[in-house]
């Protein structure tokens, strides 16, 4: 039985490539950081059930005795 070793063969590198690794880095970072800002940007159960009435405003405005007392008034 032969046993055989494993190999590593790589091309040589330049001799100053720090920017280019630095420039891959940065733009690796980009990509993740906007996918993942999507990704969770997402409703994941959109319903309609929150704008069947609209926008209502949490206090009394009176637009409604404004309605009845200016009926020919058309907003």
């Amino acid at each position: 039985m032969t046993r055989l070793h494993n190999t590593t063969v790589s091309a040589q590198r330049p001799a100053n490539d720090a920017p280019a690794r630095r420039w891959l880095r940065s733009a690796a970072a980009v990509a993740i950081l906007l996918t993942a800002s999507s990704l969770l940007a997402q409703n994941p159960d959109p319903t309609t059930e929150s704008f069947d009435r609209g926008l209502l405003p949490k206090i009394e405005t009176g637009a409604a005795r404004l309605l009845e007392a200016n009926p020919e008034f058309d907003g």
